[in-house]
């Protein structure tokens, strides 16, 4: 099983039977969060699309969407969007 928040459009588009969002660890798992948590997720996706990061949108967004946070606030959302990050797509380890 293929979880569409991992998926391109036109996978999701062309292939709509791959995806169970019901039978889906990540959609459960998600619906789970915290709403802190869920923010940074959501917004981890958001950045973390093809378009954003293709046209170099990433700083505008996350500006726009941090305008009015206090600077404690932004920094709770890097470190939430950071350990994303790492999860989903870990650091390359050097091959010894």
């Amino acid at each position: 099983m293929s979880c569409c928040q991992f998926a391109e459009d036109d996978e999701i588009e062309t292939d709509p039977d791959v995806f169970d969002c019901v039978a889906c660890p990540v959609a459960q798992a998600a619906q789970d969060l915290w709403p802190e948590n869920a923010e940074a997720w959501d917004l981890f996706q958001r950045l973390a699309t093809r378009l954003v990061v293709d046209v170099g949108l990433a700083a505008p967004v996350f500006q726009r969407v941090t305008e009015g946070f206090s600077v404690t606030e932004v920094h709770d959302l890097v470190e939430r969007l950071a350990t994303i990050y790492d999860l989903v797509m870990p650091p390359k380890t050097e091959q010894t």
